[in-house]
């Protein structure tokens, strides 16, 4: 079965209501880890109205959205958070414990913000494991797919 790893993106952007739409639409039988903040996410889940099968998926939680953290506002704590969930993927990928990994929305703008130098998911990705990356958007009737390559 594969294992994969999704990423909750920034919590006060739209992050959590993607993860939470494709989580309620999801029909893989992947195995599904979530990496996130579990409380923020249900809060979200019902302010959406969004029926989350939660004992579908197991979940990482790093309890690291502050009460600061404002819906729809650029912010450090926010920004810090995104950055964390990315960073607990990588690590768990470099441990062998997932096969793929997707990630929600980030806001850049956040992450810069909190001091942290950023480019994007995809360009983070291919420096980490010093490889080319693939970004693929996938809409209705839509399929896009880029690659990067770091620098050597």
């Amino acid at each position: 079965m594969t294992r994969l790893l999704v990423t909750m993106g920034d919590p006060a952007g739209v992050g959590p209501e993607v993860l939470l739409g494709s989580l309620v639409r999801l029909r893989s039988k992947a195995s599904v880890t979530v990496i996130g903040d579990l409380c923020w996410l249900k809060r979200c889940a019902r302010k959406l109205h969004r029926p989350v099968p939660w004992d579908r998926f197991e979940w990482v939680d790093l309890k690291n959205v502050s009460n600061r953290v404002r819906l729809g506002q650029i912010q450090t704590d926010a920004g810090q958070a995104a950055y964390a969930y990315l960073e607990e993927a990588v690590r768990r990928l470099r441990e062998g414990r997932a096969d793929a990994l997707v990630t929600a929305p980030v806001s850049k703008a956040a992450i810069a913000k909190a001091g942290i130098s950023w480019i994007g998911h995809t360009e983070y990705l291919g420096k980490e494991f010093r490889s080319k990356t693939v970004m693929m958007f996938v809409a209705s009737g839509l399929k896009i797919s880029s690659i990067w390559s770091p620098q050597r």
